[in-house]
C-alpha cells in the first residue's frame, strides 16, 4: 500500500492502479477491512485524477453502501456531485456529513480525507463562507504538513492547499495565495507532482479573479503541460478554460 501511495503521490497512476489491486486482493483473503478500505482510498484518487467519472461515482456509492459509518465517503460524493454538474444533490450529501460535525467523529483514521477531499473542496466548491471559517480553525494547526490517511496509507496534498481553498470561500484572499504557494513549494519538494497542478490551477484562478491576469497565464500554462503529462484530464480541461478567460483579460 505504501508503493501505491508512492507511485500515486508522483503521478504514475497505472503503476499505483496495479499496486493498490493486489493490496486489495491480499487484503480481502485475509479478512483486514481495513486493507480494503485503504485500497478504496487508493482507487478514488486513481479514478478521480485520471478523470474517468462513471467508474468514481459507481465506487463510491458502494463504499458508501459498505462502510455506511464513515462519513468520508459521503462528503467525497458531495464534490464527485458537484465536478459532474448535480448542484441539488451535492448541497444534499455535504449538508449531510456537515451538519454532523466534523468534531464529533474524533480524530479518526479517515478525518484528513473527510475534512480535506470531502468537506473542505465543497465547501468552496458551494461557497458556504460560514462553514469554511469553522474549518479552516480546525485544520489551521496542520499547515505546513503533507495530510496523510491512516498510518501513512494514502497522502491527500499539503494541507495549506485546504487551507487556501477556505480562506478563499471567506474573502480572505491574500491568505488563500499565500497557503496555495505554500502547498506548491511543500509538494514540489515532496514530489507529489498531481498535488501541485491541482494547487497551481487554485492559485491561477485567484489571480484571474484578482485582476493579476499575466501571472494566472503563466502558471495556467505550467499546470496544463504537467496536467496534460499525468492523463489528469479534468484539471487540464479546467486549466485550459481558464487559460483562455485569463488571456482575453491581458
Amino acid at each position: 500500500m505504501f508503493a501505491a501511495a508512492k507511485w500515486l503521490m508522483e503521478g504514475d497512476f497505472d503503476e499505483a492502479e496495479g499496486r493498490y489491486r493486489s493490496f486489495a486482493a491480499k487484503a480481502a483473503n485475509v479478512g483486514d477491512p481495513n486493507g480494503v478500505h485503504s485500497a478504496a482510498l487508493h482507487e478514488f484518487l486513481v479514478l478521480w485524477e485520471s478523470g474517468r467519472v462513471v467508474e468514481l461515482f459507481e465506487k463510491t456509492r458502494k463504499a458508501i453502501a459498505k462502510y455506511p459509518n464513515v462519513p468520508g465517503w459521503r462528503a467525497i460524493l458531495a464534490y464527485v456531485y458537484f465536478e459532474d454538474g448535480d448542484i441539488a444533490k451535492a448541497e444534499l450529501e455535504y449538508r449531510t456529513v456537515r451538519d454532523a460535525d466534523i468534531r464529533s467523529y474524533g480524530r479518526r483514521f479517515d478525518w484528513i480525507p473527510t475534512a480535506t477531499l470531502g468537506l473542505a473542496q465543497t465547501c468552496h466548491a458551494l461557497g458556504d463562507r460560514k462553514y469554511a471559517e469553522d474549518l479552516y480553525g480546525y485544520l489551521e494547526p496542520y499547515t505546513g504538513r503533507e495530510g496523510i490517511a491512516g498510518l501513512g496509507a494514502m497522502a491527500v496534498g499539503c494541507i495549506d492547499r485546504y487551507l487556501g481553498l477556505l480562506a478563499e470561500t471567506f474573502g480572505a484572499t491574500d491568505r488563500a495565495i499565500a497557503h496555495y504557494h505554500a502547498a506548491i513549494d511543500f509538494d514540489t519538494k515532496f514530489g507529489a507532482r498531481p498535488w501541485v497542478a491541482r494547487a497551481q490551477y487554485d492559485l491561477a484562478r485567484v489571480f484571474h479573479l484578482s485582476g493579476r491576469a499575466a501571472e494566472a497565464v503563466a502558471l495556467c500554462r505550467n499546470l496544463v503541460d504537467s496536467a496534460k503529462d499525468l492523463g489528469m484530464q479534468n484539471v487540464a480541461f479546467k486549466g485550459e478554460s481558464l487559460l483562455r478567460q485569463a488571456s482575453r483579460a491581458k
